[in-house]
């Protein structure tokens, strides 16, 4: 449903049964009511694509926590018996790449879930208060 071409044909209340202006009111609710459901359905799919991409970076982030922490032991050893330079270089650029895909992980977490659905709703429940009063 395309939410950009609705257009209400306002009419003068005073000539209109009150039967129609009801019925109106009824089909205005239930045309709004679908829009939002739309609408909340095409947010939650945007949603679910956000949680996947972020358990895929979450799952590659705890990947290259354990190689670092695997990384920290052997340059521990070595150290204690070999060259660590070596060793603890690659466990500092390993540390980078845990960084950052923490960092895409939570920049696709989508925070609070249907947020834009909410507004849409307040708005909607604003215009309404307006229009009664």
């Amino acid at each position: 449903m395309n939410v950009t071409n609705y257009h209400p044909h306002p009419k003068n209340p005073v000539s209109v049964p009150t039967g129609e202006l009801v019925r109106e009111a009824v089909d205005g609710a239930r045309d709004l009511v679908q829009i939002e459901l739309a609408l909340a359905l095409d947010e939650v799919r945007d949603d679910i694509q956000r949680m996947k991409k972020m358990a895929v970076w979450s799952v590659a982030g705890l990947l290259l926590l354990n190689v670092f922490l695997a990384t920290i032991v052997l340059g521990t050893v070595l150290a204690l018996g070999g060259t660590a330079p070596i060793a603890f270089a690659a466990a500092g650029v390993l540390a980078v790449g845990v960084g950052l895909s923490a960092l895409i992980a939570y920049k696709l977490f989508p925070g609070v879930p249907l947020r834009r659905t909410l507004e849409r709703v307040k708005n909607d429940m604003n215009q309404l208060r307006e229009r009664i009063a």
